[in-house]
């Protein structure tokens, strides 16, 4: 992404169907749900295997487990 951020958020757009803001369980703030276009994400990987990751701030912590 820090290479061609304009080919990163042109490979965005073609992964992400659809994105859907939700108010979260507290009230306080929104949470995204987001459909991905399962093909173009393979292509875009280049791999049959994906793994996604939420990164931080996306899901509650879950310490000592």
């Amino acid at each position: 992404m820090e290479r061609d951020p304009n080919r990163a958020r042109a490979v965005l757009r073609e992964i992400t169907e659809e994105i859907e803001e939700v108010p979260a369980a507290d009230g306080k703030c929104l949470e995204a749900k987001v459909g991905l276009n399962e093909p173009a994400l393979r292509k875009a990987a280049g791999s049959s295997q994906i793994i996604v990751v939420a990164g931080a701030g996306f899901e509650p912590a879950t310490f000592g487990l």
